[in-house]
C-alpha cells in the first residue's frame, strides 16, 4: 500500500518523500525489527490415518482483500489440531469498487488459493469450506453466473470452476481471521492473536456449534442481476381465410380448394344454379383467384385503397403514383398505362398489382418458375407480369430461384480438369508448320465437276494444323489408299514447306478413320514402311499417340470440329 501511495504521488527514485510518507515507513521499519521474534510452525500433524478439513476465509477492505487457509486434521492420537497453512493478500485496485465487489475478489483469491493447496498438499482431503463474512458475495457464488452483469458472472464464474466441491458458507466479521489481514497487524499484535495462527475456536468443534448459516439472500445482490430481456409480439388481426393460404405450397391447389369451398357454401345456402362441388371450372378458378388477389390487396394495400376509392391522390414518390394504379369493376387495383387500345387481354394491358412480401406472391413466383421449366430471374419475372405486377418484383423472384432445390442443383460447379503442361512444340517459336498435327475429317460427298452427269463419291479431307501459330491446311483426300495420303502429303509440303515433326492419332483415336486408315498408320505394316520411307526423304518424324489417349493432341480435334 505504501508503494501504491508514492506511484499515485507521481515521485521520482530520488525525490524526497513527503512528510506524511515518511513518517509511515519509519513506524513501518521500527516494527519490522519485531519479526525476529515470530516463530512460524511448520508441522501440519497429518499422518496416515488422519482426516483432513480445509477451512478457508476471505475478507476485503477498501486497502486490501485478503485470503486465508487452515487445516483440521482429526487423528485418534492427537486429537482435533488446526494449523495455519498459507495467506494470501492484495492490494485493493486504485478504481474504486464497491465493497461486495472486493469480497467477491477476495472470495475469487481464496478460490485459487485453494486449489493450489489442494495440488501441493500430497494428503487426502476430507472436507472443504470456505467462509466469507460477506452475504452478497455469497449470494451470488451460490447463484449461476449467467444471472449477473459481466464483473461478477465472469468471477462467479471462475470461483464455481475451481472449486465444485466446496462448501460456501458465511462467517460473521468478528470470527473471520482473514481480517486481520485485509485490515493490518502490528508484529506485537500478530504475535499474541489466536484467531490468525489457530482460526476462531469453532472449527475444532462439532458442527452444531459453527455460525448459523441464513438461507434467505441478501437483498443488496440484485443490483448485478443482469437486466432481462422483454420480447412484445404483435400479432397482427387476420382474417380466418388467411389461414389457409399457407396451408398450400401451389397456387393452382389453392384455387381449387378456394372453389370448393365457394361451391359447398352456394350449395348449403341454396344458391339458384350451383353446380356439383366435384366439378371445378376455369370459371370458378378465376372466381378464386380474384378473391384471393383481393384478400391479399385489402390487407397490404389498405391505405391506398381508401385514398383511390375517394379519389384522393398519393405521394408522388408512391409506387402506386409511378403505375398509375386504378380500380376497376370487380375492386381490383391493377397497373393503368398506356395500352387501352391495343388488342393485348385486360390482364396483360393491366395487371393486378401485389405486394412483395405476402404469401401470395410467393405462390405466384413458385407457380411462374415451374411454369417457364425453372427458368432464370427475367423469363420467370416476365411470365408473372402477363397477369400480375409485384411491386419490387426482381428481388423476391431472384431470391426465391435461389431457393430452388432444383436450380441449385443445377447451378452446382462441377469437378474441373487440371489441365497438364504444354508440350514442347507448343511454346517453343519456330517456323510455321514446323510441327504438325495431323487429322482426318469426314466422310463427305464429293463431285469431279459441276453440272449434269457428275458423279458422287465419298472422300475426306486431310486437315494439317500448325502447333505453334494454330494455322490450318486442308487437303482433299479421294480415298484411304497409302497413295492417296502421300500425294496430299506432298502438295501439302510443296506449299507450307517440309515439317520437322508430324503428329497424329492411331488406333481409336484416329477420328473417321477405319480398319483401312488405322491400318496405313499403324507401325510394322507395308504403308507404313512407305510412308516411313517417304518421311526419311524428308528428314521429317512421325509421333504417334498412345492408344485409348483422348486427352492427348485436342489441338487437331478442335480443329475438325470447326470445320
Amino acid at each position: 500500500m505504501l508503494l501504491q501511495e508514492l506511484w499515485l504521488h507521481k515521485l521520482n527514485w530520488d525525490d524526497p518523500l513527503p512528510i506524511n510518507i515518511t513518517s509511515k515507513w519509519l513506524a513501518i521499519k521500527e516494527d519490522l525489527s519485531g519479526l525476529a521474534k515470530l516463530s512460524i510452525p511448520r508441522w501440519l500433524n497429518t499422518s496416515r490415518d488422519s482426516r483432513v478439513t480445509i477451512h478457508g476465509f476471505s475478507d476485503a477492505s477498501q486497502f486490501a482483500m485478503a485470503a486465508v487457509i487452515y487445516i483440521t486434521v482429526h487423528s485418534p492420537p492427537t486429537g482435533v489440531v488446526t494449523s495455519l497453512v498459507c495467506s494470501k493478500i492484495k492490494v485493493a485496485p486504485l478504481k474504486r469498487l464497491t465493497i461486495p465487489r472486493l469480497e467477491l475478489t477476495a472470495a475469487l483469491l481464496l478460490a485459487k488459493l485453494t486449489k493450489y493447496v489442494q495440488d501441493t498438499l500430497k494428503v487426502e482431503i476430507e472436507e472443504i469450506h470456505l467462509w466469507t463474512d460477506s452475504q452478497v458475495a455469497l449470494t451470488w457464488i451460490k447463484t449461476h453466473a449467467s444471472h449477473w452483469k459481466d464483473y461478477v458472472r465472469n468471477r462467479v464464474s471462475q470461483i464455481q470452476e475451481l472449486t465444485p466441491t466446496a462448501h460456501w458458507k458465511h462467517v460473521p466479521g468478528a470470527s473471520n481471521p482473514a481480517d486481520c489481514a485485509s485490515r493490518g497487524l502490528t508484529t506485537v499484535q500478530l504475535a499474541t492473536h489466536s484467531l490468525w495462527w489457530t482460526g476462531p475456536p469453532w472449527m475444532s468443534q462439532p458442527v452444531d456449534s459453527w455460525p448459523l448459516q441464513l438461507n434467505e439472500p441478501d437483498s443488496s445482490s440484485t443490483l448485478e442481476l443482469r437486466p432481462g430481456v422483454s420480447l412484445v409480439a404483435a400479432a397482427p388481426k387476420i382474417d380466418y381465410h388467411w389461414d389457409l393460404v399457407y396451408r398450400y405450397s401451389s397456387l393452382n391447389k389453392l384455387l381449387r380448394l378456394t372453389s370448393i369451398c365457394f361451391k359447398i357454401a352456394s350449395r348449403l345456402r341454396k344458391v339458384p344454379g350451383s353446380t356439383p362441388v366435384s366439378h371445378v371450372s376455369s370459371v370458378d378458378m378465376e372466381k378464386a383467384r380474384i378473391f384471393w388477389i383481393k384478400a391479399t390487396q385489402s390487407t397490404y394495400f389498405s391505405h391506398e385503397l381508401k385514398m383511390l376509392t375517394s379519389n384522393r391522390p398519393l405521394a408522388a414518390s408512391h409506387a402506386f403514383s409511378h403505375l398509375t394504379a386504378f380500380i376497376d369493376a370487380q375492386g381490383v387495383i391493377r397497373v393503368g398505362g398506356r395500352l387501352h387500345h391495343s388488342d393485348f387481354s385486360f390482364e396483360i394491358k393491366h395487371p393486378a398489382i401485389l405486394p412483395r412480401h405476402s404469401q401470395l406472391s410467393t405462390l405466384i413466383i413458385d407457380h411462374a418458375h415451374k411454369r417457364t421449366l425453372h427458368g432464370g430471374t427475367q423469363t420467370t419475372l416476365a411470365f408473372i407480369r402477363q397477369t400480375y405486377w409485384i411491386i419490387g418484383g426482381r428481388q423476391p423472384v431472384r431470391s426465391y430461384i435461389l431457393r430452388c432445390v432444383t436450380c441449385a442443383r443445377q447451378r452446382g460447379i462441377r469437378a474441373q480438369q487440371l489441365m497438364g503442361q504444354l508440350p514442347l512444340c507448343r511454346v517453343t517459336p519456330s517456323r510455321p508448320f514446323s510441327h504438325t498435327g495431323i487429322d482426318y475429317a469426314g466422310p463427305l460427298i464429293i463431285k469431279a465437276w459441276k453440272g449434269r452427269g457428275s458423279k458422287t463419291h465419298k472422300g475426306w479431307i486431310c486437315v494439317f494444323v500448325c502447333l505453334t501459330t494454330s494455322a490450318v491446311h486442308l487437303e482433299l483426300v479421294s480415298d484411304y489408299s497409302t497413295a492417296g495420303f502421300i500425294v496430299a502429303y506432298r502438295r501439302f509440303t510443296s506449299r507450307r514447306g517440309i515439317p520437322h515433326t508430324l503428329y497424329s492419332d492411331c488406333g481409336t483415336n484416329f477420328q473417321g478413320a477405319e480398319a483401312e486408315l488405322r491400318k496405313m498408320l499403324t507401325q510394322g505394316t507395308r504403308e507404313h514402311q512407305v510412308i516411313s520411307s517417304v518421311l526419311a526423304q524428308d528428314h521429317a518424324q512421325w509421333s504417334f499417340n498412345p492408344p485409348a489417349a483422348p486427352h492427348m493432341r485436342g489441338k487437331w480435334e478442335a480443329v475438325v470440329k470447326s470445320v
